[in-house]
């Protein structure tokens, strides 16, 4: 066998023992080893607190952001907002997206929910005090930072990828920013169809 052969050989083995095992693989990283379960308590536009027990059942996509982000934030709600149109109904239904404010100063609850729903109506945008923001932000393993711009003003460093939890409330995926829409669909499908 010559090296070309081989190294097929080699670098197929891998996606082989996926398919034979019966499980297919993830397209974007897979957090399921951690067993992370997140608790959330935050509150809504209406000033209701909502946990995430309440999104039993679905697939919960959890993006951190700011509503003054210039670019990341908005790319991303669009993003998401285009895959859950592309789902059938009956899978759209059994999707969420919370929209988690980075930036508790300047986005009370309903201003980070009136943005999240300016993308979509049924995402839910969410805020608090900045001890639950960092809270939750720990959880997920975020890590952002303040960064300032003027003497007056500031903007937010972070990395803006999505977080996605199972119907049984485990975060099991994150999502770069740039990663294909199609990956991430195929992703939440497998969740999805899991028993």
């Amino acid at each position: 066998m010559n090296r070309r052969h081989l190294l097929g050989t080699l670098l197929a083995l891998p996606l082989f023992a996926a398919c034979s095992s019966g499980t297919k693989a993830f397209q974007n990283t897979d957090l399921t080893p951690a067993g992370v379960f997140p608790k959330l308590e935050l509150t809504d536009g209406d000033g209701k607190v909502r946990q995430m027990n309440e999104f039993s059942g679905k697939v919960v996509i959890v993006f951190f952001g700011f509503t003054r982000s210039p670019d990341s934030s908005p790319s991303a709600l669009r993003k998401y907002a285009s895959l859950i149109r592309s789902l059938r109904s009956i899978d759209s239904k059994r999707v969420q997206l919370l929209f988690i404010t980075l930036d508790p100063k300047r986005d009370a609850p309903q201003h980070a929910d009136t943005f999240a729903q300016w993308f979509h109506p049924e995402f839910i945008g969410l805020g608090g005090s900045p001890a639950q923001i960092n809270s939750l932000a720990e959880q997920f393993d975020v890590t952002f930072s303040k960064k300032n711009t003027s003497p007056t003003d500031y903007s937010i460093e972070y990395a803006a990828d999505a977080y996605v939890i199972d119907p049984k409330g485990q975060l099991r995926l994150r999502a770069a920013l740039s990663s294909p829409i199609e990956h991430i669909t195929e992703d939440m499908l497998l969740l999805l169809d899991e028993k």
